[in-house]
């Protein structure tokens, strides 16, 4: 009768401990189910985890800490953005004065051969470079860049004459956006 006492006793001490020891690690096993489920988009933890007063203290830290990492992540993205705009904007500023200048020359040097025609087409083209440049924003479609390359091209030709040799591929879709170049 001891020994039985004894058995019924261990089962029901066993049977209590797991029944303990189930409810207060639930709680943990719900938070760490939850935060597997986390992405950059969505970093809400259910508000259906309940348990002691420590899980709700950790999973309010966790909401807090993922809050943080979301708005770093959404900085980071906005300053490299940023960040790609201005060197583009530096490239552009650092090429225009060169090109301006060097097309000057080239004018010059045709309006010291005294053609007139010449002059024209250069004056043009240069002046449909420039307001191809200066309006609209950074960006384009790749037709219209195209349009521009062939531009500049033709208006390099003026310059380097039979030195200089172009073809131009159009393949693909022409209305993708593309940087101004």
């Amino acid at each position: 009768l001891i020994i039985l006492m004894f058995a019924l006793f261990g089962v029901i001490a066993v049977g209590g401990i797991y029944i303990v020891t189930e409810r207060m690690t639930r709680p943990s096993r719900d938070l760490r189910a939850s935060l597997e489920n986390i992405t950059l988009e969505n970093v809400q933890i259910p508000d259906q985890l309940k348990g002691n007063n420590e899980i709700e203290l950790l999973k309010d830290s966790f909401q807090k800490v993922l809050y943080q990492l979301q708005k770093s992540a959404i900085e980071l993205q906005v300053f490299q953005n940023a960040q790609y705009e201005a060197r583009i904007e530096a490239m552009q500023a650092q090429i225009n004065p060169h090109f301006l200048y060097n097309s000057l020359m080239s004018i010059s040097a045709a309006g010291q051969e005294k053609d007139i025609t010449k002059v024209q087409e250069m004056c043009s083209q240069l002046s449909d470079l420039f307001r191809y440049v200066s309006t609209g924003g950074n960006h384009t479609t790749m037709e219209q860049e195209l349009e521009n390359t062939e531009k500049y091209l033709k208006f390099m030709k003026y310059r380097y004459m039979e030195e200089l040799d172009y073809v131009i591929e159009r393949i693909g879709d022409e209305t993708v956006k593309v940087p101004k170049l």
